[in-house]
């Protein structure tokens, strides 16, 4: 069995810290497969979450559970910030761009050859090369 390294996005994680069975489930699975890592850019978004002034008291302990199954936060530096910039390049050549954040996101899972673990496959389906994988489904 091929070690893979899975990199979860935001809505993911999300689903995790909701407690959704199926996603849960599948980050053991991925466990047993390979390491689960979440960007630093996710991390960012995940935060933000917490600190809104409208944000359930709860999601703090919710993101501490979630950091306990990960193996960590990947660092974005100078290998991502080159992927982003061609990611956004190439979408916009194509006139198919996605958000800024994404295109961090995308970059950063290339830059380290792992498998982006997200919901929202339609729209990261337009990054060439990105192997994508939806843990909210069977």
């Amino acid at each position: 069995m091929r070690w893979r390294l899975y990199m979860l996005d935001t809505n993911i994680c999300s689903y995790a810290m909701r407690l959704q069975p199926q996603v849960l489930g599948r980050v053991s699975a991925g466990r047993s497969s390979g390491k689960i890592v979440i960007s630093a850019i996710v991390y960012s978004e995940l935060l933000d979450g917490t600190l809104r002034p409208n944000a359930s008291p709860k999601l703090p302990a919710a993101l501490a559970a979630l950091q306990a199954t990960l193996d960590g936060v990947v660092a974005w530096g100078w290998e991502a910030a080159a992927r982003t910039a061609q990611v956004r390049a190439e979408l916009a050549q194509a006139g198919t761009p996605i958000g800024y954040n994404d295109s961090a996101i995308a970059g950063h899972a290339l830059a380290f050859d792992a498998t982006l673990v997200t919901h929202h496959t339609r729209e990261f389906a337009r990054v060439p090369g990105l192997r994508l994988e939806d843990w909210t489904v069977a």
